[in-house]
């Protein structure tokens, strides 16, 4: 049994520590054949739009490479990794004794602070 909630409970506690609410975004998918399009980073630039109003972070794992760029092009930082299934399977989440596990990166988008604002 693999415990992803409490190693990403960890990261997200040193990460947002003395932060009481923040977004969650918990799925973004793209269909393979409209990958490219820019389509994910539209979804996410609108919950940053709403995260921004309300002055709140956005809270994210990411569990590939590929997202992990994503993410990082929308401007979230990687704030921490964990590993799920080191021993027990591949970087690609498929069973294989002795495998590294799979690779999550913990990421957190804070909007800016209007420097204006007294």
């Amino acid at each position: 049994m693999i415990d992803y909630q409490s190693a990403s409970d960890k990261c997200k506690h040193q990460a947002l520590a003395g932060m009481e609410s923040y977004h969650y975004l918990f799925l973004v998918g793209t269909k393979v054949s409209a990958r490219g399009r820019g389509l994910a980073s539209q979804i996410i630039r609108k919950k940053q739009a709403q995260a921004t109003k309300e002055g709140l972070p956005i809270w994210l794992e990411a569990t590939t490479e590929r997202s992990r760029d994503v993410y990082k092009g929308c401007g979230f930082d990687v704030v921490g990794t964990f590993k799920l299934g080191e021993g027990h399977f591949a970087s690609t989440g498929d069973k294989e004794d002795g495998g590294p596990g799979a690779t999550i990166w913990a990421m957190l988008w804070k909007p800016e602070k209007d420097e204006d604002v007294m």
